[in-house]
């Protein structure tokens, strides 16, 4: 009589403990693969959304604002927008722009996810709708008073173009290929601290009081560049688990949920992936259209350093090893 010889107690044990330490060595590379594959995704969305916005600078010839005013049926005389919504046409979303702000039948504003706008590697962790992954380059902090301009277009592309401002700035791809050039100034990038690019301002210049529409709170979706670093500022990926309640100027910076660095989008439509170790002087060259200029926001004085002095910006070009 034949009998069936089955696997013995320590048999099974070897073989869960071969299958164990196969899935330890592969679930890294699977994890990131994975990371890679989402990281590919955030790169092409920057892509898409830098081509917009070059699209937007040849049909007005300048960069959209970081904040500015666009004419709707429901406010026609005019509504204050964040930097996304003008580019909704050039990302195949006119029907968000045409009925902006979007309202649902009781007049509350919808809450939108637009794809494009969202890293896969970053948690949706607000179920509002609404947010974005991306800031735009807005060069520094605006300050000072008329006559003076609240900025300068040597210091950043992405500026405030609301009514109250007298001389709002103008920055064009012509003025970025004279200086800098288009493929050394950032355009967009990652920042975990931007929030919501849906909510409308409030200002409506026709209808001061309109109903049912939320007040835009605190907009972080831009990027800033201190020139006192490490006094003021932060480095990209720095204190990138910031609380929301924490968040200041200083998070206006590039930060990501990939390990190392951050996607970036520049002017050329190039974009990269930029390690979190560069010097706090590349990235700041690479916020500045015209570097060797950059000015201090609300006065003509030239920019200085932590130490009082300007030939920081001007000391040596920028290398391409720098941004490595």
């Amino acid at each position: 009589m034949n009998g069936r010889r089955g696997f013995t107690l320590v048999e099974l044990l070897v073989v869960i403990t071969i299958i164990g330490m196969l899935m330890a060595l592969l679930l890294p590379a699977v994890q990131a693969a994975r990371e890679n594959g989402r990281r590919t995704i955030c790169l092409n969305n920057q892509r898409n959304i830098a081509q917009a916005m070059i699209s937007y600078e040849a049909s007005k010839q300048r960069f959209v604002g970081r904040t500015s005013v666009i004419n709707t049926s429901s406010y026609p005389g005019g509504i204050v927008v964040n930097w996304v919504v003008p580019l909704l046409p050039h990302i195949q979303r006119r029907d968000i722009y045409d009925a902006w702000p979007p309202t649902d039948n009781n007049g509350d504003l919808l809450r939108l996810d637009v794809e494009l706008l969202r890293c896969p590697s970053d948690a949706v962790t607000s179920s509002s709708g609404g947010l974005t992954s991306y800031s735009g380059n807005a060069g520094r902090e605006d300050k000072g008073t008329d006559p003076q301009p609240f900025d300068h277009r040597e210091n950043g592309i992405l500026h405030d173009r609301r009514p109250n401002v007298t001389n709002p700035v103008r920055v064009s791809m012509a003025y970025l290929t004279k200086h800098d050039g288009s493929q050394n100034t950032i355009l967009i990038s990652e920042n975990l601290s931007a929030t919501n690019w849906d909510i409308p301002d409030t200002i409506d210049f026709e209808n001061p009081n309109p109903p049912n529409v939320e007040e835009p709170g605190t907009n972080n979706n831009f990027l800033l560049w201190f020139p006192d670093y490490p006094t003021r500022g932060l480095r990209i990926n720095e204190e990138k688990d910031v609380s929301s309640n924490d968040i200041v100027a200083a998070h206006m910076r590039p930060s990501s949920n990939h390990s190392s660095g951050v996607n970036i989008a520049f002017a050329g439509e190039n974009v990269r992936f930029v390690s979190d170790q560069i010097e706090y002087r590349v990235y700041a060259l690479l916020m500045t259209p015209h570097g060797r200029n950059a000015k201090e926001p609300g006065s003509q004085e030239r920019t200085r350093d932590s130490y009082g002095d300007y030939e920081v910006w001007v000391s040596s070009p920028l290398n391409e090893a720098d941004i490595q």
